[in-house]
C-alpha cells in the first residue's frame, strides 16, 4: 500500500491542476465578470520559470551539465533553437485561440469542442505519421465528431463581456460572435494536436515511449516551449485592441483577478510534472483515464459552478464524446500486432496504432 501513496498523489495532482485551470479562467468570466482572453493567454503561458526552475534543479542533481553528455552552451542552445521554435509558436497560437474559445463559451460547452483534438490526432497521425487505423481509432473518431456536432445544436447565448469580444450588440451578432468562439475552439484543438504529430516528426526521441523518457527531457519540453509560446503571446496581446481595456475592464477587482490569473499559470505550468509523474509510474492508460476524467469534472463543474445550462443535445454531446476517448483508451490497451481490429493501410507506414 505505501508504494501506491506516490501514484495516487501525482495522479490527484494532475487532475487537480488540469481540472482547475478551465475552471478558474471561467471564474474570471462569470464570477469576476471580466473576459480578457489575450491577458488570459498571458496568464496561461507566463508561468514557463515554474518548468526553468524544475528542469536547472534536476540537472543540477544529475549532474548533467559538467557530464560528458553535456556538449556545450553554443550547442546546447542551437540544438535548442531548431527543436523548440516552431513547436513553440504553434503552441503560442494554439493558445491565443483556446483563449479566445475559453473566455467566450459556457466551459461545459468548450470542454467538449476540445475532445475535437483526439479525432484532429488520430487522422494526423495517419495522414503525417502512416500510423495504422484501428476498429477503436475510428469509432473514437466517429463518437467524438457526431458528439461535436450535436453541440452546435444546443441553445447559446454570449455572456455580455463575451458577446464584446465580438462588439456583439445585436441578437444577429451573438450567433455571429458564438460561431466564431466555436471555430477559435476547434482551430485551437486542431494546433494542439498538429503539435503532438509534429513533434514525432521533428523529434527522435518523440517516438520513445513516455514511460521511458527522463524527468529532465520532461521539463526541458515543458521549458522552452513554454518560452517561445510565452515569447509570441506576450507581444501579440500588447499590440491587440485589448489592452487600452484591460485597466477598465479591471478595475477595484485587480487584486483577485491577478491573483486567479497568477493560478491559472501555475496550475497549467506545475501540471506537466503531475502528469508526467502519473505515466511514470502508473503508465499512461492511467494518465489517460485520469484526463478523460478531468473533462467529465470539468463539465459538470461549471454546470453546477456557474449555472451553465445542461439541455439534450449538452447530454449526448458528452456521451458521445467522453464515449469517445474511452474507446480510444480502450483501443490503446490492444496490441497491434496481435488485434485483429486493424483496418488496411492505404500507404506505407509503421506497426503502432495512434
Amino acid at each position: 500500500m505505501p508504494s501506491s501513496l506516490p501514484l495516487i498523489a501525482c495522479s490527484t495532482a494532475f487532475l487537480l491542476c488540469y481540472t482547475s485551470q478551465s475552471l478558474l479562467v471561467k471564474y474570471q468570466d462569470d464570477v469576476l465578470g471580466i473576459s480578457l482572453p489575450f491577458l488570459c493567454a498571458i496568464f496561461l503561458t507566463a508561468a514557463w520559470p515554474v518548468n526553468l526552475v524544475a528542469l536547472v534543479v534536476t540537472r543540477v542533481r544529475t549532474g548533467y551539465y559538467t557530464s560528458k553528455a553535456f556538449p556545450g552552451w553554443h550547442a546546447h542552445f542551437s540544438r535548442v533553437f531548431r527543436r523548440y521554435t516552431l513547436i513553440g509558436l504553434l503552441d503560442g497560437l494554439h493558445i491565443a485561440l483556446l483563449s479566445l474559445g475559453l473566455n467566450a463559451l459556457p466551459g461545459s460547452l468548450y470542454m467538449i469542442l476540445k475532445s475535437s483534438s483526439l479525432a484532429f490526432n488520430i487522422i494526423l497521425g495517419r495522414l503525417v505519421l502512416g500510423k495504422r487505423f484501428t476498429v477503436p481509432n475510428v469509432l473514437a473518431v466517429v463518437l467524438t465528431t457526431v458528439g461535436i456536432i450535436i453541440s452546435s445544436f444546443d441553445p447559446h447565448k454570449l455572456p455580455a463581456p463575451a458577446a464584446s469580444l465580438y462588439g456583439a450588440t445585436a441578437a444577429a451578432t451573438d450567433a455571429t460572435g458564438f460561431a466564431a468562439a466555436f471555430v477559435c475552439s476547434i482551430l485551437s484543438a486542431f494546433l494542439d494536436a498538429l503539435q503532438t504529430v509534429l513533434a514525432q516528426v521533428l523529434f527522435e526521441d518523440a517516438k520513445v515511449p513516455k514511460s521511458q523518457k527522463t524527468l529532465d527531457e520532461v521539463f526541458e519540453t515543458a521549458n522552452y516551449n513554454g518560452l517561445v509560446s510565452f515569447l509570441f503571446v506576450l507581444p501579440v496581446a500588447l499590440l491587440s485592441h485589448e489592452r487600452a481595456t484591460w485597466s477598465n475592464a479591471i478595475g477595484a477587482q485587480a487584486s483577485i483577478y491577478l491573483f486567479v490569473g497568477l493560478l491559472v499559470g501555475c496550475s497549467k505550468q506545475g501540471g506537466i510534472g503531475f502528469k508526467f509523474g502519473t505515466v511514470k509510474l502508473g503508465g499512461s492508460l492511467l494518465a489517460g483515464i485520469v484526463d478523460m476524467l478531468r473533462r467529465v469534472v470539468v463539465i459538470f463543474a461549471c454546470i453546477a459552478l456557474f449555472g451553465e445550462s445542461f439541455t439534450i443535445f449538452k447530454l449526448f454531446s458528452v456521451l458521445l464524446t467522453v464515449g469517445g476517448f474511452a474507446v480510444y483508451t480502450w483501443g490503446r490497451t490492444l496490441s497491434p500486432k496481435t488485434s485483429p481490429l486493424e483496418l488496411p493501410l492505404l500507404i506505407d507506414g509503421d506497426d503502432r496504432a495512434v
